[in-house]
This record gives structure tokens, sequence and C-alpha cells, in this order.
């Protein structure tokens, strides 16, 4: 077995990794060439996770396609932070049958449901990793709740708040301070992309100011 392999085709690769957890977990992917999304390296990942959707009559349609689960490395600010994946071991969305692409918009009807969820975002990546940023590669999506707190003072660390000041001296143009954060945001996204030898960049929207009042 390879030992510090970074990547694997069909599996996904380490660099990408969030969290040190999903780093860890995506090293053993990697190593062994099993897919942490695929049976039986799920169940033994993430099955503890599995959201239950036995009260939901259309999940027995669904069930065998895709698989919903919360999120163990959810992302700050979230109130949920629930995965989606192919049961199967697809991709890209080219990859689905037709059963499993009408499926799909069954589940996330599912979620929307079961936890009453009048806002969200999906987001997904899909096809060839090294364009997309994507750390694993199976096809899977991520459906993010706000928690709608403020975010205050108080809940920022004191490196953060170090890095913020330091963040803050490098901008030239402090009255135009939240549209050179974006363009800051979206060099980040250009460097990781170069350093995890991607060619295509990872698309931003910008945030207006009225966004963030």
């Amino acid at each position: 077995m390879a030992k510090n392999l970074q990547e694997r085709d069909g599996v996904g690769r380490v660099d990408g990794a969030r969290t040190p957890e999903v780093a860890a977990l995506m090293q053993d992917a990697v190593e062994s060439g099993e897919c942490p999304f695929c049976s039986p390296r799920f169940e033994e990942t993430n099955g503890e996770w599995l959201i239950d959707f036995s009260d939901d009559p259309a999940s027995v349609v669904w069930a065998g396609n895709w698989r919903v689960w919360h999120n163990p490395s959810s992302l700050p600010g979230t109130s949920h932070h629930i995965m989606v994946a192919s049961t199967s071991h697809h991709t890209d969305f080219t990859d689905l049958f037709r059963n499993e692409e009408t499926d799909f918009f069954m589940v996330i009807g599912s979620v929307i449901k079961k936890f009453g969820l009048d806002s969200g975002s999906l987001l997904c990546r899909f096809g060839e990793r090294r364009y997309n940023s994507a750390t694993v590669e199976h096809l899977h999506m991520h459906l993010i709740v706000s928690d709608r707190k403020p975010v205050l003072p108080e809940s920022f660390t004191e490196h953060e708040i170090e890095l913020m000041r330091s963040i803050e001296m490098l901008l030239p143009h402090q009255e135009n301070i939240l549209e050179e954060l974006d363009e800051l945001r979206e060099l980040i996204d250009r460097y990781r992309a170069m350093k995890q030898g991607g060619k295509a960049i990872p698309i931003r929207a910008k945030l207006s100011n009225e966004s963030q009042e």
C-alpha cells in the first residue's frame, strides 16, 4: 500500500481538506483506494451521522439512490450543514441515471420539509477535482443554512483578531474595504488553486455593501 499518497483518481485528495479530521479521513481513503462516500467505508466513517427519514413516505422512493447526513465538520455560522451524496459512485451529473436525477429533487424537498427550512444554499462541485478544488471526488452536495446569529467581536479568537488587523493594514483603500476584502478573497482562491495544481478558479460571488448591512 502506498504511503503518504496525496491524491487518487476516483477517490479525491488530501490537501483540499478543510479540517484535520477530514484530512486524516482522506489520507486513509487515498492510501486504501476506497471512496469515503461509498459502502462499506461510508458506514464506517459517516454512518452515525445519517438522518432518519423513516417518517417521510417520499424517502421510500429516493433512499436507494441518495444518502443524507449531518456534516460532522459543519461550517461555522450554520444551523444546518447537511450532506447529500449519490449512493452509487458518480463523479459528474452526466453520470446520473434518470431516476437518480428526479429522486435528487425529492431528497432536497424531504430535507426542507423535515427541518422546516425557509432559506438555505445548495453547493456542489462536480467533475475533474483539479479544476474545482473538490476534496472527495464522489458526487455530493452541501446544503447549508445560516444560524442567523450576528457576528460579534467576542466570537473571534485573539489570533483571528490579530490576523484581521494585519489584513486591514495591507488594504490601501479603507473606504472601500468590503470590495477589497472580496478581491483579497478571490486572490486567495486563485493562489490556493495554483498551489493545488488547478487551472481553473473557483468563482465567488461578490458581496455588495447592501448585502453586508
